[in-house]
């Protein structure tokens, strides 16, 4: 294997932030602060729809954001209470 990849140099390169997910994290950075919010809130705070993947994906490319559980009170199809825990960001 050796052998053969000395003379065939490998042309792939590592992947990073693509542009538009550097966007969502410039955007996302504009309203975090010292209290955790969920994805959900980050969303609403921003005024888009960003899923809780797009979310986690671009909070990696933002320095000094740190990550916790909450407990969030929700209101299930049936009408019931119940709490959930979700993942919430900040800067720390």
């Amino acid at each position: 294997r050796a052998e053969y990849s000395a003379p065939h140099p490998s042309t792939k390169k590592p992947k990073g932030a693509s542009a538009e997910t550097m966007e969502k994290a410039g955007i996302i950075k504009g309203v975090l602060s010292s209290t955790p919010m969920t994805a959900n809130e980050i969303s609403k705070a921003c005024g888009v729809e960003y899923t809780a993947l797009q979310v986690a994906n671009a909070v990696k490319f933002i320095s000094g954001v740190q990550s916790c559980k909450v407990v969030r009170d929700t209101i299930n199809a049936k009408g019931l209470k119940a709490q959930k825990e979700y993942t919430a960001y900040f800067i720390g």
